[in-house]
């Protein structure tokens, strides 16, 4: 955990099945109102749901706070880690099978 100017950054490794990814998990100073941002730190091939920067596509993002897959009242720093678990173990079927596991964030 380290603070960075009004930011907080989480870094850590996950193992979701066969492979360990670094990521860091930034928790905004407007943080839990605005969802946190994960990026994976390992290098990782280019695939659906992965941002600018190899940062996850966790959640529909939206203008509006009301239109974001994000709750504040709901989630936490740990439901976006484990959102982050979820997303990698989904990435190593994605690298064999290149069909993504679970359907997209409408």
């Amino acid at each position: 955990v380290a603070p960075k100017g009004g930011e907080l950054q989480l870094r850590y490794r996950l193992k979701p099945a066969h492979n360990v990814y670094e990521l860091v998990t930034v928790l905004p100073d407007s943080y839990p109102v605005i969802a946190p941002t994960t990026r994976v730190l390992t290098k990782l091939e280019p695939c659906p749901h992965l941002l600018y920067q190899q940062t996850l596509c966790l959640w529909k993002q939206a203008s509006r706070v009301a239109d974001s897959r994000w709750d504040p009242a709901r989630f936490t720093a740990v439901f976006a880690i484990q959102a982050a678990w979820r997303w990698l173990a989904c990435y190593e079927i994605w690298v064999v099978e290149k069909t993504w596991p679970i359907p997209e964030a409408r």
